[in-house]
Parts: C-alpha cells; sequence; structure tokens
C-alpha cells in the first residue's frame, strides 16, 4: 500500500494516512509537507519502495511518481575482532543524522544482515548485543569508508563488510581541584580520532569523593575530560566537549584490556 507521512519535530516520520489498492485520494488532511512512500514491483525482483517529497497545500494537488527518490538495499557481512563466534541476538542499527534509529535487525547465523528499504542518506551504524557493548570499528565496501558513517545514495544496492570491536573494560578514577575531590561534575570519556562515532563516547557524574567509572569502554585512544557545570552541553560532539577540557588526561584502552581500568592519577576538573 501506498504511506502517507508527516514528519514530527524530534524527527520522526508519522503515518497520517494509508492509499488502499483501488483508491485513488487521500482525504481529511491538514497543510503541511509529507512524505508519500510507494512500492515499486519489477518482475523478478523483490518490491522496494520510493518516496516522494511534497507540500500539501490545496485541494486536487496530484502525486507523480516519477519524482520519487527510491529506497536502497544494504547487505552486510558482520564480524568480531578476536572472537571467531558472533554473539547470539546481535543487531545492527541505522541511525540518521537526527540521532533517531530509523532501522533495526537481527544478524543471522550467517553472519549477515539485510536492509531492504533505505532511503538516501548518510547513517551512524550500530552494533547491539545482550550482556556487552560493541561499536562499529570499520566498514568495508569496495574502498574502506571512513569511521563507522555511511553513505546510501538513491537506487543502489550496498554490499559492505562491518567489523566491530566489543569491550567490558570500565575505567575508574577521580575527579580533582588542586587536590581536592569535585563532587557532581560532568567526566566524559572523548575519542581522539576526528570521525569519532557517538557510540564511543562514554559519561559519567563523580561521587563525593571525586570518584567515577566509566563503563563498557571499546579499545581505542581517548581523552578522559573533567568539567564543572557542564550538564546542558552536547557532550557527545568531540570538538565542542574538548574545548572545555584544557586538563583532559590521554587514555589508551588496549585490544584485549583487562576488565578494570585505573587511570594513573586524578583528572583535574575544569570550571566552565
Amino acid at each position: 500500500m501506498t504511506i502517507l507521512l508527516q514528519p514530527s519535530l524530534d524527527g520522526d516520520d508519522v503515518v497520517v494516512a494509508y492509499l488502499q489498492v483501488g483508491q485513488t485520494e487521500f482525504t481529511g488532511l491538514t497543510p503541511g509537507r509529507y512524505r508519500v512512500q510507494m512500492p515499486i514491483s519489477r518482475p523478478g525482483e523483490p518490491i522496494t519502495r520510493s518516496a516522494v517529497e511534497m507540500d500539501l497545500r490545496t485541494d486536487g494537488q496530484e502525486l507523480d511518481p516519477t519524482k520519487g527518490v527510491q529506497a536502497s538495499s544494504v547487505h552486510a557481512a558482520v564480524r568480531l575482532t578476536g572472537q571467531g563466534t558472533l554473539p547470539g541476538q546481535l543487531h545492527i542499527l541505522l541511525r540518521n543524522s537526527k540521532l533517531r534509529v530509523v532501522a533495526e535487525r537481527e544478524v543471522d547465523n550467517k553472519g549477515e544482515v539485510e536492509f531492504p528499504n533505505v532511503f538516501p542518506g548518510k547513517y551512524e551504524l550500530l552494533a547491539r548485543a545482550p550482556g556487552a557493548a560493541y561499536s562499529v570499528l570499520r566498514i568495508s565496501s569496495q574502498g574502506e569508508i571512513s569511521g563507522n558513517a555511511l553513505p546510501v545514495t538513491a537506487g543502489s544496492s550496498l554490499n559492505i563488510s562491518i567489523t566491530l570491536v566489543g569491550s567490558a573494560t570500565r575505567v575508574e578514577g577521580f575527579a580533582k581541584r588542586n587536590g581536592q575531590p569535585v563532587p557532581s561534575a560532568m567526566v566524559v570519556l572523548v575519542p581522539k580520532t576526528g570521525e569519532s562515532s557517538r557510540d564511543l563516547f562514554r559519561r559519567d557524574q563523580s561521587d563525593l569523593d571525586g570518584s567515577f567509572s566509566l563503563l563498557n569502554v571499546i579499545p581505542g585512544s581517548y581523552t578522559v575530560c573533567a568539567l564543572e557545570n557542564g550538564w546542558d552541553l552536547d557532550w557527545a560532539q568531540r570538538e565542542l566537549i574538548a574545548s572545555h577540557c584544557k586538563h583532559g588526561r590521554s587514555l589508551t584502552v588496549p585490544d584485549r584490556a583487562a576488565a578494570s581500568l585505573q587511570l594513573d592519577g586524578s583528572v583535574e576538573v575544569d570550571q566552565r
């Protein structure tokens, strides 16, 4: 069926009407911007979907399917560094530029996952499984794609390889100023690489004695920052948070790190 959706303020598309077989018009709609998703069927091929963006202003506006933006398909082979077997109930997620998860699929017993109807855009790939943290280390598709962001063009069929890294390492330390504990400071683990995924950041609040614990840290190179009165900042934007962390401490978490790592020395708390 043909589906009419309307974007909401939080970035999600809300279904407002369906056009069943035999119907020719949508009725009872308010003026505004809409997205229309329509099925495309070709002999011998799976059904895909196209989308048309439309600005609805007057009665009787016609929808031209030839102006639609065709969806794409993404097939991925998934592997995990340092382990031969993928965990059970492993899911791969696509998150759009508005930080909304638009698709989620479970990896099958062959280590593969399929996303059949993906609209053009740039998506962040995430991995989830019960009991452990995983992150996308790299994406390969003819050439390696920087970071974990996947660009999808209209009407394409992408075959990619996803390499995951997993860890349950806990990083512990103390937030202090001039040698004295600072409670309620925001402590952030900031990846050092320029194309860092938001999925690699970690955050905690220091306790009365200044102690903090950052859970499920993925192997990599980081800066540990502590900031007072920083809770309204977008802490997962590396450039923004780094500008407020003049006294951060460098940290490297190896591929086979211990379950718990203690920072060598305290983290000096910056004032905003």
